[in-house]
């Protein structure tokens, strides 16, 4: 059976337990939000899209600082070398 007829078949459940409470565009709704819950990812070679990172700056403190600091001293060591440099004094 597919997506199509799942929902189809969803909604007329719905359309048979509850009446006329709610409207046909509201019940297609719920037996879609309902297939798409219960839909399981066949294809373990899909991917999905990634979300674009949040830049590290932009983080909150208390999630920058979750791990003790060592986030901020990584991006701090690799974003400015000379700051980790010693001999760059001589």
């Amino acid at each position: 059976m597919n997506r199509p007829q799942q929902v189809r078949a969803i909604f007329q459940e719905l359309r048979q337990a509850v009446g006329d409470q709610f409207s046909a565009g509201e019940l297609l709704a719920r037996a879609a939000s309902l297939v798409d819950l219960f839909t399981v990812n066949d294809d373990p070679f899909r991917l999905e899209p990634l979300e674009e990172p949040q830049p590290f700056e932009e983080w909150s403190l208390d999630v920058a600082m979750a791990d003790g600091g060592w986030r901020i001293l990584n991006h701090v060591c690799c974003e400015d070398r000379d700051l980790w440099d010693w001999r760059a004094d001589e």
